[in-house]
């Protein structure tokens, strides 16, 4: 039984990918070593889109040609899935995104529907953030966002969220990836008052966002409130001493140190260490995420079904809303 993996593996977001790949591999390896899935074995097989929409295009037309496939695995990049979409549906694939929030990606329009999603959205990540810089004290926000479908899709949300408490933004400024310098930006969302920086981005602009706050002056600096995508490589290691002259919080759904349920995150810790030599700290928030699609996916995969009706008696199940909730 296979399940693929599309994700960026060798370019921007290569560690969220790595990092994906593993949690699936510990998941996978732990099902395995408990008989299977109805006495067969599961196997992960990774396809590299680059952040690239064509090629993750071919990946999934690559893995609707597989023999057993179960499902496929996304990757860190919203602007990727959705040009994916129309063949995961005319192929029926059980798409399931332990990582990407846009919106879009899951209420796409598409019935049956077949994608599935274990993270939040960005729906409900942008009123988060907008919840949390008010409670922090902040009343003028400056949208930061990166200009692709997951920045758009944030727009919408932290508009929508604004606009639910009789609020607009100070100013929205984009930015493009491989951008070298965001020092304008910030100038002219301060210029429009803004007390606070809503930032959505990647690790790398990410990056040049806390660089460029940092090289303005100390009495000017805003404090940033980000979405959880600068976690998604080594924004710690990268940035330490520029981290500690500027206030920076992010959105995560899930960290080792407060996990709601301790014994199995203590499990799966250790299960990383013993498995893999290279150990991280902040990049494990979010390995956390991948593990849960494998183990789904068993629930609802052990059906006595012929093999052609398992895609679709699965993706009924995982629409159903008499589950039992799944903890761990």
């Amino acid at each position: 039984m296979v399940i693929g993996l599309d994700a960026d593996m060798s370019s921007g977001a290569a560690e969220g990918g790595k990092s994906i790949q593993r949690g699936a591999e510990l998941a996978i390896r732990e099902i395995n070593d408990n008989g299977g899935v109805l006495g067969r074995k599961m196997e992960l097989v990774v396809r590299d889109h680059r952040g690239n929409p064509a090629r993750g295009k071919d990946n999934i037309l690559e893995f609707a040609e597989l023999k057993n496939l179960v499902a496929v695995l996304g990757g860190i990049h919203t602007p990727v899935a959705p040009h994916e979409l129309k063949d995961i549906h005319e192929n029926k694939l059980i798409y399931l995104s332990p990582w990407a929030a846009g919106t879009p990606i899951v209420d796409n329009g598409f019935k049956p529907n077949f994608v599935f999603r274990v993270s939040v959205r960005d729906a409900l990540a942008g009123g988060f953030m907008v919840d949390h810089a008010i409670k922090s004290g902040y009343n003028k926000l400056g949208l930061l966002f990166e200009r692709t479908g997951w920045g758009r899709s944030n727009e919408r949300a932290v508009k929508t969220a604004l606009a639910n408490l009789g609020m607009k933004p100070a100013g929205l400024e984009w930015f493009n990836w491989g951008v070298v310098d965001l020092t304008d930006e910030m100038e002219r969302l301060s210029q429009k008052g803004a007390e606070v920086i809503i930032l959505v981005a990647n690790p790398r602009e990410g990056g040049i966002a806390v660089s460029s706050m940092v090289a303005r002056p100390e009495t000017k600096r805003l404090p940033i409130i980000s979405h959880w995508g600068i976690s998604g490589g080594n924004f710690y290691a990268d940035h330490k001493e520029h981290l500690k002259k500027v206030k920076l919080s992010f959105l995560q759904t899930f960290s080792f140190l407060r996990p709601p349920v301790p014994e199995r995150a203590r499990s799966f810790f250790e299960a990383y260490q013993r498995n893999y030599q290279k150990r991280s700290g902040p990049r494990m928030c979010y390995r956390r995420l991948a593990p849960h699609t494998p183990m789904i996916l068993l629930i609802f995969w052990q059906r006595p079904l012929p093999w052609p009706g398992r895609q679709t008696a699965a993706r009924c199940a995982m629409h159903s809303k008499k589950l039992t909730p799944m903890r761990g």
